[in-house]
């Protein structure tokens, strides 16, 4: 799934790409863990809060009511998994 945040002339400046997953990490549409897949971000709107406008609408996703789980790949670290953090703590990092 694909959120994306927009300007006042509707040119898309930043997006999100995210999976809803179970324990084993299948496909599953009321899955317990929300995958981060990629995030994108204009570089002129990197400072405006584009981010926390992104979790806000990741959270309001009909699809993500059941996730209790987030995590994703960073890649400045060889592609390393982050730990698994509980998805209230994703929300108040996006307040």
């Amino acid at each position: 799934m694909v959120v994306s945040a927009k300007n006042t002339q509707g040119f898309i400046y930043a997006y999100a790409e995210f999976q809803i997953l179970n324990s084993n990490g299948q496909f599953e549409d009321n899955g317990e863990y929300l995958y981060i897949q990629d995030i994108w971000i204009h570089d002129c709107w990197r400072k405006t809060g584009a981010l926390r406008r992104l979790i806000r609408l990741i959270d309001d996703h009909d699809f993500t009511r059941n996730c209790k789980y987030v995590y994703w790949v960073r890649e400045k670290y060889n592609d390393r998994q982050t730990k698994i953090f509980p998805r209230q703590r994703l929300v108040k990092m996006g307040v």
